[in-house]
């Protein structure tokens, strides 16, 4: 296969016919590793390794991208249900795992499909934390040399940080949580996801690009670490002023204030601004994206001011729980609890307490309906107030 022009080939043979026999042992490549997979490692990796050696020599390359598509079997399938079935790649060794990632920078255009089949296995919580990493560099570089479409590219990045799952084993989002869960590991997949944006191409074109469907995602409730993640995705590629449209503006402002309310459920007072700041603390994380949101435009930060009005008065009865993907109905003084825990992380930035100045009305009528409830709620208890 590899090395013919090595060996004695028989005179009878033509060029023609040992191209044939190529071909056919190419086209037979998916079947041998789906068969082979994890029940005979040693000749899934010998297949891997013929497959690795093809594409680096640049033989027959249409035929190697003609397989993709069976080659999804070997990764991941999904059926019509949506139900994911993982192919043998899931239970190999590291070392084939690593040499089937390699193989893939070798297409010359790699299928929408096939990257919807690696898509799945990255998701999997069962793949080893640094093969993530690994997938990523790999499909990076297929970009950069031109084998993926920027559009299904794009779409890779916003699947892996909207569907990642992140598990806790507390509500709590301290350090020593991180340690014990993926949280860590997620926020340096993140970190990468973003650095690779700047990679693609003009910063405007590929926010334009993710735009509607980052927000599209954000507005559908993710958990607090998915969300974040896609907040960031946006400030990378952002400028001042925002290049949000109306309609993004809009779904903001209507969905950051319960995703700020999470932030500060999630933490003790030594972390929402009563002894820090939000320089120090470790809400920085999560806040600092709706920060950079609000420099970049105005609008979004007086959009959640009237969101967070209306909340204190129970005109909106639901809100986010990021820890469990489930909106729950929160009573009157835990909304003015979680109202004032964002005024006082608002108010430790320096940056944000100078645009609040400017809506003085829309800051004055929250401190003015929680006086109203309280004056309602001493009222039921049998209190008369004097005004």
């Amino acid at each position: 296969m590899l090395f013919l022009k090595t060996y004695c080939v028989s005179p009878n043979t033509s060029d023609s016919e040992i191209a044939d026999f190529q071909i056919t042992w190419i086209r037979e490549i998916p079947l041998l590793l789906t068969r082979s997979g994890d029940k005979n490692p040693s000749v899934t990796k010998a297949v891997l390794r013929l497959q690795l050696h093809l594409g680096q020599r640049g033989a027959h390359s249409q035929e190697l991208d003609n397989m993709q598509y069976l080659l999804r079997e070997f990764y991941s399938t999904c059926s019509r249900d949506g139900v994911i079935s993982y192919g043998p790649f899931m239970k190999l060794e590291r070392e084939i795992q690593e040499l089937s990632i390699c193989c893939l920078y070798y297409f010359s255009v790699m299928n929408p499909s096939l990257l919807q089949s690696i898509t799945a296995c990255c998701l999997s919580l069962d793949l080893d934390p640094s093969l993530l990493f690994r997938f990523l560099e790999v499909i990076n570089c297929a970009y950069v040399a031109g084998y993926i479409q920027i559009a299904d590219y794009i779409s890779f990045l916003i699947t892996l940080l909207s569907r990642y799952q992140v598990s806790s084993e507390s509500g709590s989002l301290g350090v020593e949580i991180c340690e014990k869960s993926n949280t860590g590991h997620f926020r340096s997949v993140t970190s990468v996801v973003c650095s690779c944006l700047h990679q693609i191409g003009d910063d405007h074109l590929v926010f334009k690009m993710l735009e509607k469907a980052a927000i599209d995602q954000i507005s559908n409730k993710l958990s607090l670490e998915n969300t974040c993640a896609l907040l960031r995705m946006i400030i990378t590629v952002d400028s001042k002023p925002t290049k949000l449209c109306e309609q993004s503006i809009l779904k903001l402002g209507s969905v950051l204030p319960g995703y700020l309310i999470d932030v500060v459920s999630s933490f003790g007072e030594e972390d929402i601004g009563l002894t820090n700041t939000i320089n120090t603390s470790r809400s920085r994380y999560y806040i600092l994206p709706c920060f950079i949101l609000f420099y970049g435009s105005e609008r979004i930060l007086n959009n959640v001011l009237n969101v967070m009005s209306s909340f204190i008065l129970g005109h909106d009865s639901l809100t986010f729980d990021g820890k469990n993907g489930q909106a729950v109905t929160i009573d009157h003084s835990v909304r003015i609890l979680a109202v004032v825990g964002i005024f006082l992380l608002m108010n430790a930035d320096a940056r944000v307490w100078k645009i609040l100045q400017c809506y003085k009305k829309e800051t004055d009528s929250i401190p003015q309906n929680i006086f109203t409830v309280l004056v309602s709620r001493l009222s039921e208890l049998g209190f008369n107030i004097i005004i």
